[in-house]
């Protein structure tokens, strides 16, 4: 009897909650229906607009030769559009706003309409940086003119202006500048101020000694060559360029000979520079390379002056543009570093910028007991063992 009174109590019970939840489920799924009805009208906006903006265009998109459509454009009517490298289309597209390009009209104030339709085309991410040129009498903010948005951004652009220079061996670290401010683009103090203080990521720039008497930092390391520059760089564009070329010409097999030699590759350059300055001939090279090192390994301290006249030259040349015709006497005296009249050993740096066979004849030089040379009227040299035949051989070939 107590189990039925039990079972009539729940179903009481069951009876009172159940009309509760039945009102609670009504709301949830009106507000449900309303959810799903805004959201399926939005999407249908969404597709609507769209299809608006595109469905005639994709239409008639197969018979539009676009390319022909964009035509050549003349920088005199165009407008220049720099896309940096890696910008997306959301950045592209603000460029052309700044420009005046493009409206700026959004979509549901969210996206862009260049944006959206490059996304629709699947061009999204497919633009190559650079300048492109666009006609100013166009109208590009329409469905017609995204499309030749698209074509102009996905070509090549146009080349940068360049400068072909010959820098042939033997040229100085001013003579090299000189021939870049000569084509219009690297001035002479932003050239210097780079070579001296860029960090450049070279191990031998990073052994090159950082003296005081060292004007020059990177004299002797611009490689000599024909080079194509981008005149819209910055220095150190051009100057990697030919850091590059040094890096590659001196091989591994150079940098193991010096360093069977005993000698910093820094050594081996300024031997290479005086070479360069003091052959005419490429089989004096070697040869003047002997006398050289006979006079650095000699016991007598007056033979290790090496008495150069080109380093008195290249303290002439960078005092005031060029080289005396003919040194004097009083020249020898001259109270300079690179003087090797007055200091023994190597110069505090190279006095121009070797070419290879210079800088191969400072890796082998002839093995010889030679100490002096003198320059014939035929630009080769005599060579002597003693200071006797040397002045014996300065009275027969300078006269």
């Amino acid at each position: 009897m107590k189990n039925k009174k039990t079972k009539e109590n729940k179903k009481e019970k069951a009876k009172r909650v159940r009309p509760v939840r039945r009102e609670r489920s009504k709301i949830v799924r009106f507000f449900s229906t309303i959810f799903w009805l805004v959201f399926i009208a939005f999407a249908a906006a969404t597709f609507l607009y769209t299809f608006n903006l595109t469905h005639d265009f994709i239409m008639d998109r197969a018979n539009v030769n676009i390319e022909a459509l964009v035509g050549d454009i003349s920088e005199d009517e165009a407008i220049k559009v720099d896309i940096p490298w890696g910008a997306n289309t959301v950045q592209i597209n603000k460029i052309l706003i700044d420009k005046g390009i493009l409206s700026g009209t959004k979509i549901f104030n969210k996206w862009y309409e260049f944006e959206l339709y490059s996304v629709l085309m699947g061009n999204d991410g497919g633009y190559k940086s650079g300048v492109h040129l666009l006609n100013k009498n166009i109208d590009y903010d329409n469905p017609i003119g995204f499309d030749m948005l698209i074509y102009i951004f996905s070509q090549n652009p146009v080349p940068n202006p360049t400068a072909k220079i010959f820098f042939q061996e033997g040229l100085t670290f001013k003579q090299t500048l000189d021939k870049f401010v000569a084509n219009g683009f690297i001035s002479e103090n932003d050239f210097i101020k780079t070579c001296n203080t860029y960090d450049f990521d070279y191990d031998f720039v990073k052994l090159i000694p950082k003296n005081t008497d060292r004007k020059y930092l990177l004299e002797g390391y611009l490689f000599p060559d024909t080079y194509i520059f981008d005149i819209t760089k910055e220095p150190k564009d051009a100057i990697i360029k030919m850091l590059d070329n040094f890096n590659k010409k001196f091989k591994d097999v150079y940098v193991k000979r010096a360093q069977k030699m005993g000698m910093s590759m820094d050594d081996i350059i300024i031997i290479a520079s005086l070479i360069e300055k003091e052959a005419k001939l490429d089989e004096d090279r070697g040869a003047i390379a002997g006398v050289i090192y006979n006079r650095l390994n000699s016991q007598d301290s007056s033979l290790q002056k090496l008495q150069i006249d080109a380093t008195i030259q290249y303290y002439f040349l960078d005092k005031t543009g060029k080289v005396k015709e003919k040194l004097l006497t009083e020249d020898t005296k001259i109270d300079t570093p690179y003087n090797t009249y007055l200091y023994a050993g190597l110069p505090p740096g190279p006095i121009c910028n070797p070419g290879e066979k210079s800088i191969i004849a400072a890796l082998y030089p002839d093995e010889n007991n030679y100490y002096y040379y003198v320059a014939k009227k035929d630009g080769s040299h005599a060579y002597a063992s003693t200071l006797q035949e040397h002045n014996n051989n300065v009275i027969k070939y300078s006269k």
